[in-house]
This record gives C-alpha cells, structure tokens and sequence, in this order.
C-alpha cells in the first residue's frame, strides 16, 4: 500500500497483520476517489469511519486536508493507523479513535466534517448505520462529501428511513469495489411564527 498523491505521495503505509479482517481500499480505488474529490480536499476536515490502517485520512492529508478524524473498532489497527501517521509526520493532525462506530454517539472533536470515507466489513449493512449516525446535527457541512464502498457483489438498497436523508450523487464500479457519493438532504425546518 503507497500514499497515491500530494505531499507523502509513493510513500508506504503498513498494511494489516497477516489474517486480519481489515481490508484496506486499493491504492487504485483511494486514487480514484480523490481524483473525484480533487481540490475540495484542500483545508477540509476529514472523518474515516471504519477507518482500518487510516489509509483514506492519511491520503486526504497529504493532499492538504487540515486535519482528520479515525474511526476504527480493532486496538491492533488503531496501533497500525498511529504508526502510519508517526512515519509520515501527520500524527498532530489526526485523532484516532477506537470506537464502534454503531456506539459513537455525538460528533468528535474536528466537525462538523466537510468530507466523510465509510469502509466497512462487506455484507453486513453497517454503511447504512454510519449515515444514520451522519444524518444527525452536528457532523456534517452543508456541502460535506460522503464516499461509501461496498463489494460489487453486495446487492443491498438504502433502507427507506434514510432515503429521505440522503440523496446518492454519483456511483462508480472498479473491479470487485462499488463506491457511491452521498450529499445529506437538508432537514426542513418549521418557521416557529
């Protein structure tokens, strides 16, 4: 695994243990996303939930993201995502958290966020719990980018209850990896008069 652009571009992250459930996003699908993303990343404040080796962080700060927040369950990944950030001199600019995601609660530190990576486990649907968390007060800007990837395999439609939350931009397909771009549909507010 190599940091694809900006300033720690060709540098090596440390992968996960031999037998690990992580599966980290493909030097080729992360180079993709932020070729998408492109200079909406500049000065923006970053959330990877399910966040692995924090690959995904990692390249938005070496584009010029301000600063990131990780997410991730396991304490052996969370060790690899704070090595990976020591070696690249990003460690400062990061917060890792080892959290559910399911039992987050409020947003951390550093929202609301202006762009969001959600890579978890296939076929379990947990994507559809990390937008609902999203869709709560306080984590996301008006404008924030939500990238979620999923096995190409996994055929599985937005629950109904987040439909109404959330509008898919764009969809791509790269091998065996789909990723879909989500934008939160603003809540209407009641005028109180």
């Amino acid at each position: 695994m190599r940091v694809t652009g900006g300033t720690a571009r060709g540098r090596t992250l440390v992968g996960p243990p031999r037998g690990a459930l992580a599966r980290p996003t493909s030097d080729k699908v992360r180079q993709a996303i932020f070729n998408i993303v492109g200079p909406r990343v500049v000065d923006a404040s970053v959330l990877d939930l399910f966040a692995g080796t924090g690959a995904m962080a990692i390249e938005a700060l070496a584009r010029g993201a301000r600063g990131a927040t990780a997410v991730e369950h396991d304490a052996a990944m969370c060790a690899i995502i704070r090595r990976n950030l020591a070696a690249l001199g990003f460690a400062e600019r990061v917060r890792v958290m080892q959290r559910d995601v399911r039992r987050i609660g409020r947003a951390p530190a550093g929202a609301p966020f202006d762009l969001v990576f959600i890579d978890p486990p296939y076929a379990l649907g947990l994507e559809w719990t990390a937008l609902e968390v999203l869709a709560n007060d306080g984590w996301l800007t008006d404008h924030a980018l939500v990238f979620v990837e999923r096995a190409h395999r996994d055929v599985c439609d937005m629950p109904p209850s987040l439909a109404a939350r959330w509008q898919l931009t764009r969809a791509w397909h790269y091998g065996e990896t789909d990723v879909t771009c989500y934008t939160r549909i603003p809540t209407v507010r009641e005028d109180p008069r």
